[in-house]
């Protein structure tokens, strides 16, 4: 069996890529056409794509008798933070994607406020508030709501969205991700009924406030 050229692999089928190329997926993860199924070492491969700081995740599977299925998370980026005479792009979990010579053309907002971060591809945000600001930046992402910008000053965190409205949430600690989903549930109530408002403060949790334009 181990021979035999029925099981020779001869389809990779990669799913849930997007930033990452397909030949790039395959090419980490070692798999070669033409090598037995059988000698295909799973979890070698799949550690082996865990290290391209873009995938989150990652899941292979043996479509017998000449196919592999592997399925990857991918990170995406939140925000640019400054770094050195750079931006990195990093994610929500505070992993630095890519490093940009500039911020212009990337379509993520600037987290201001911060330290430039000395941080290389693969990395971790050194800074804990900018971690936890990424965090509430990808609660924002993942709620389907737009930001065009944000800043933290004094440890307090503050966005801008598309349609100007200033959203205060208060420190870049741990309750953050609560305040992220009620400024949402509130911004998306006054958008269904069709207010604009100069700002949304959650900072206090349980009595949120805004302003009418």
């Amino acid at each position: 069996m181990l021979t035999s050229p029925s099981f020779h692999l001869q389809v990779i089928t990669v799913r849930g890529n997007q930033a990452l190329a397909r030949e790039a997926v395959i090419e980490a993860a070692g798999l070669r056409t033409g090598t037995s199924l059988l000698r295909v070492r799973l979890g070698v491969a799949r550690q082996a794509l865990l290290e391209l700081p873009r995938v989150k995740s990652a899941t292979l599977r043996r479509v017998w008798p000449n196919g592999l299925d592997v399925l990857v998370v991918e990170r995406t980026g939140v925000a640019l933070l400054p770094c050195g005479q750079g931006w990195v792009e990093a994610a929500g979990d505070g992993m630095a994607l890519e490093l940009h010579t500039s911020a212009s053309g990337v379509e993520l907002p600037v987290l201001d406020g911060v330290e430039p971060a000395t941080v290389g591809v693969g990395e971790i945000v050194p800074a804990a508030a900018a971690r936890m600001a990424l965090a509430g930046l990808e609660a924002f992402a993942a709620a389907g709501e737009g930001v065009s910008s944000a800043r933290i000053a004094a440890s307090d965190m503050e966005v801008t969205l598309p349609d100007g409205t200033a959203v205060y949430l208060g420190q870049a600690d741990a309750g953050l991700a609560v305040r992220v989903e009620t400024a949402v549930r509130i911004a998306a109530e006054l958008r269904s009924r069709g207010l604009r408002v100069e700002y949304i403060d959650v900072r206090i949790p349980g009595q949120p406030v805004y302003k009418p334009r």
